[in-house]
Parts: structure tokens; C-alpha cells; sequence
């Protein structure tokens, strides 16, 4: 699977087109519940829910490390699809947390929360 079909899952659940809305907030919960704090979770000031799945692989002594989510930052969500390869899976989850503190940043400037216009 590519990171953009990846990405068109999590958006195909986000806006209740396939499953419908009771099965789609039902796996986005299951997916806000992952313990998995090594990649986009790492930054302790996430305090929003984040419906996120990873993966990681080791294949022909490259090792994948991959991760989508949904963060849900003061009703204004966004989602976010990283896949990374490389020789050693603590760069690869650094690399995740840098891109998803990265993007946060980003999108805290750009995004005003809901009825402050």
C-alpha cells in the first residue's frame, strides 16, 4: 500500500464514506487508542486526540518505518501520511516525530480554532 492510498483510507473514515458514521467514528476511536509514542506522538504536547496506525518492516536489511493519523487539533483536523526507510528504525521514528512536530508548528499558524474569526 502507498501513502496515498494509505491517506485515502484514513479520509474515506474520517468523512464516513464507506463504513458510515457509526462504523467510522467506531475505528477512528480504535485507532485514537494505539499506544504506539515513538513516531508522531512523541511530542508530550499533543494534547488532542490522534486516530493514528503504524507499521514498520524489515526487508532485505532495509528497515520501514510508517505512519498516518488524523490529528484532531481544536476541531480543526488534519491528517498526516509519513513513510521512511532506512538502516535503523530510532532515526526512522525520529524522522516521524520531527516531521509531525514540524507540520503541528506549521499548522498552528495557519489554522484558527472554530470561532475566533
Amino acid at each position: 500500500m502507498n501513502i496515498i492510498d494509505y491517506c485515502k483510507l484514513f479520509r474515506v473514515l474520517y468523512n464516513s464514506t464507506y463504513l458510515g458514521a457509526r462504523y467510522s467514528e467506531l475505528a477512528l476511536d480504535l485507532l485514537t487508542q494505539s499506544n504506539f509514542k515513538k513516531g508522531f506522538l512523541r511530542n508530550p504536547g499533543f494534547h488532542f486526540p490522534v486516530a493514528h496506525k503504524f507499521g514498520e518492516r524489515i526487508f532485505n536489511n532495509i528497515e520501514q518505518l510508517h505512519e498516518v493519523g488524523i490529528f484532531y487539533d481544536d476541531g480543526q483536523p488534519y491528517l498526516l501520511g509519513v513513510m521512511t526507510s532506512g538502516d535503523n528504525l530510532d532515526n526512522l521514528s525520529n524522522a516521524l516525530s520531527e516531521v509531525s512536530n514540524a507540520v503541528y508548528e506549521e499548522a498552528s499558524t495557519i489554522i484558527e480554532p472554530e470561532g475566533t474569526e
